[in-house]
């Protein structure tokens, strides 16, 4: 008779902090410790306020369309900034420093705040309109807040990854 050599392979089921079941229950407990969120947005609220800012910045970074030669030329000759969207600086100052901002348990309002005191000047179209109005005319053609909107997401989806990483590490 002869002997066949077999190897067997088992394979042992996965324990421990690799398992599905594992990050299964630290994401419900995740989901049943964030109940209430109102630390978390209090957290994140700066990072948005920042975020708003450098919006209005030279970077561009929500990458509007650039000002007219015309236009551009305009503002440097009226002694007004040439960055994309700042004339007085209300506007930029309604959707981040002084930006209107709620908690709830599960949701948080953010939004221009109408209340800043400012005059967007100087075209027609603008002449003596208040920041409310501007902002609407201004987000047909630049949003506002889409890209700190896609931005936040990222930054938030990043953090939430190294949260698990870290926990599944310890």
């Amino acid at each position: 008779m002869a002997v066949e050599n077999v190897i067997k392979i088992q394979a042992k089921k996965p324990g421990g902090k690799a398992t599905f079941e594992y990050i299964i229950a630290r994401l419900e407990k995740g989901a049943r410790d964030a109940s209430d969120m109102k630390d978390v947005f209090s957290v994140i609220t700066p990072w948005i306020k920042d975020t708003m800012r450098h919006v209005f910045s030279e970077a561009n970074p929500a990458g509007w369309a650039k000002l007219t030669t015309k236009y551009r030329a305009w503002k440097a000759k009226k002694g007004y900034p040439v960055t994309i969207g700042i004339m007085t600086g209300a506007l930029r100052t309604a959707v981040s420093t002084k930006a209107i901002t709620k908690y709830k348990k599960k949701s948080m309002l953010y939004q221009l705040n109408p209340a800043v005191s400012g005059m967007q000047r100087g075209t027609a179209k603008s002449r003596n309109v208040r920041v409310r109005e501007y902002a609407k005319y201004f987000n047909r053609k630049r949003p506002i807040f889409e890209y700190a909107k896609e931005f936040l997401n990222k930054k938030i989806k990043e953090f939430v990854e190294k949260y698990i990483a870290d926990e599944m590490k310890s």
